[in-house]
């Protein structure tokens, strides 16, 4: 029998603009050390118990995530040495699942390249998968308790002091971000480095602020999109 899940109104602002900006985020980790595929794997079934929707395709007419045949198996693989290159790793949302590992195994070394809805989650979200992952891939307990998952965007919303129902700021203003139409190209991926005493600066300068690198990244990349 096929489950369906709701959608939250936070993960409907990444499917308006689908067409112009496939709503990916994107991870790519070099490690030290093999990784154990197997372990990986399971890991990811302890993952899919607390986030369900990761094993489902994205139903874009009606707005939820439907329930598929999908396991563990279809989130992680080993790589055929095309991920680099958007070939291999990206998911098709449309028929799942919502979030894909590549292991590529090097001599003694390994490279994940993870992808995740953006649909689901945003990239603090993405980070939180990641750390879930990272846990239960060292842990020996594979029974480990899942924890309960709540999505729904209401208790954020509804204790916000500043909250009215059906009300704008008296300043806000309409913005939008420019796409370029009819001159859409596949994506690709880009890769650069931040030296260590370049990110401690960055880290000092946006944590003073009350602020966090999710946020200067998001920042940066709307100030490079205007």
């Amino acid at each position: 029998m096929r489950r369906t899940y709701r959608t939250e109104p936070l993960d409907l602002i990444q499917v308006v603009n689908m067409d112009q900006q496939y709503p990916m985020v994107h991870c790519t980790a070099h490690l030290t050390g093999i990784i154990d595929l197997e372990r990986m794997r399971r890991a990811v079934r302890w993952l899919t118990r607390f986030i369900p929707q990761i094993l489902c395709a994205y139903d874009e007419k009606r707005s939820r995530w439907i329930s598929s045949d999908l396991t563990e198996q279809d989130v992680a693989r080993l790589s055929t040495g095309k991920i680099h290159e958007g070939k291999d790793g990206e998911p098709d949302l449309l028929s799942g699942p919502q979030f894909r590992i590549s292991v590529e195994q090097c001599e003694d070394s390994a490279i994940l390249y993870l992808y995740g809805s953006h649909i689901l989650g945003d990239g603090a979200g993405f980070k939180q998968m990641l750390y879930l992952l990272c846990e239960a891939y060292n842990r020996d307990d594979p029974e480990w308790p899942v924890p309960e998952n709540l999505r729904s965007a209401a208790p954020v919303l509804f204790r916000h002091p500043d909250y009215r129902a059906g009300a704008l700021p008296e300043d806000f203003t309409h913005i939008s971000l420019p796409f370029e139409r009819d001159k859409l190209k596949a994506p690709h991926t880009m890769s650069c480095s931040i030296s260590a005493p370049e990110f401690s600066t960055l880290r000092n300068r946006v944590k003073a602020f009350g602020a966090t690198l999710n946020d200067l990244i998001m920042a940066a990349y709307a100030w490079q999109l205007y």
